[in-house]
């Protein structure tokens, strides 16, 4: 069985947030979807969660799923 390398994560409320950090925290390659003010306050502010900051770039953070 192949072990999983990616996480996609539909919505970047508080939960969608916290397991977005906690995965790429753990070496997944994340993106997080998400729309709206949402979406303009992550690519502004980047995504913080009381244990950890990363970056926006880091966690991609997209208004649609991208293409593979």
């Amino acid at each position: 069985m192949q072990e999983i390398q990616k996480v996609a994560i539909l919505g970047a409320g508080a939960m969608g947030s916290y397991f977005a950090s906690r995965f790429f925290n753990t070496g997944f390659s994340t993106i997080l979807i998400t729309k709206g003010p949402r979406l303009d306050k992550l690519k502004a502010k980047g995504l913080l969660s009381s244990l950890l900051w990363v970056d926006w770039e880091s966690v991609m953070i997209w208004d649609h799923p991208p293409a593979q």
